[in-house]
């Protein structure tokens, strides 16, 4: 099947050949498991994940490589990038400076209020900033949530 792919009259697609490479036994799967598999949001994510996966393997493979060892350096190169928690200094001096103008903004805004004025200035900002960092967070999980449907697969495989 792997030689049809490459060859020059190929009506395969190169497709689907991740998936039982990356987890051997995924056709003994139970078809309660794939219904609820399928139902994971992440699902069309790690799909597309597991397509480039195999566009990376088959271009290695065309010019000779091991297409199976290929397809696992490309799988392990897309998790580690997809987990990396590395924080950018220039992320963090984003966050700082949108902080402080947002901090700054409440500030001023509530100059008028006496007593009360450092404290509602202050509940403006954290409920800004929160949401900001709350909407960063759920974006970058959602980025990620593909890992999450593969670990899906990989439990419910006998």
């Amino acid at each position: 099947m792997i030689g049809a792919r490459f060859a020059e009259d190929a009506t395969l697609q190169a497709h689907g050949a991740a998936l039982p490479i990356l987890i051997p036994r995924v056709g003994d799967l139970a078809w309660d498991d794939i219904v609820e598999i399928r139902r994971l949001r992440a699902i069309q994510r790690l799909r597309d994940i597991l397509r480039e996966v195999e566009a990376e393997a088959f271009e290695v493979a065309a010019s000779g490589g091991d297409l199976e060892d290929a397809m696992r350096k490309a799988y392990t190169a897309k998790v580690s990038a997809a987990l990396d928690d590395v924080r950018l200094i220039r992320s963090t001096a984003a966050h700082v400076v949108a902080e402080l103008a947002v901090g700054a903004g409440a500030g001023y805004l509530t100059t008028g209020l006496a007593v009360l004025g450092p404290i509602a200035g202050a509940a403006i900002a954290a409920g800004v900033m929160g949401t900001w960092h709350a909407r960063g967070l759920i974006r970058e999980r959602q980025r990620r949530a593909w890992v999450g449907v593969m670990g899906a697969i990989s439990a419910a495989t006998p």
